[in-house]
């Protein structure tokens, strides 16, 4: 598998990932994920984290292994190489990304997914509610300023 990261940067990935998986399971849950991020700079909320992992748990489990985790890495890079001027936004811009939008805040994530995710997830967002009001004109897709409305930022 051809990655972003550098050689270097995905031995510290792997070890950082060994450093974190607590229980030698071979998997992240969300607070060793948690604090796997905090090392590398990253704080997203608990609904941001969740998300995140989400979208790269292939298990469907709310645990994620070492790919997943360099591919969630490699997401948020993607969004820190074009978002500079955004680092108020930065976990909120890592969420978008790793949901279908792009690094600069463009593109338009489906609610059907949004509405996948938090279910499956059992995220504190009432999602129906919350989407009525964000996406007014009921497309079926939200851009970045209504995702971040809907995360409460």
């Amino acid at each position: 598998m051809s990655h972003l990261l550098s050689d270097h940067e995905l031995e510290n990935c792997r070890r950082a990932f060994q450093h974190f998986d607590r229980d030698n399971c071979g998997r992240l849950d969300l607070w060793e994920l948690r604090g796997l991020l905090s090392r590398v700079g990253q704080d997203p909320t608990e609904d941001e984290l969740s998300m995140l992992i989400a979208v790269v748990d292939d298990h469907g489990n709310g645990s994620i292994g070492f790919e997943q985790v360099v591919e969630l890495l490699e997401n948020m890079q993607k969004s820190d190489h074009n978002s500079e001027l955004l680092r108020e936004d930065k976990g909120t811009v890592a969420a978008f990304v790793a949901m279908g939008g792009n690094p600069d805040k463009t593109g338009e994530l489906n609610t059907d997914r949004l509405k996948k995710v938090i279910k499956d997830y059992r995220l504190s967002i009432n999602i129906e509610g919350l989407l009525h009001d964000i996406d007014s004109d009921s497309s079926g897709y939200i851009d970045f300023n209504e995702f971040k409305t809907l995360l409460g930022d």
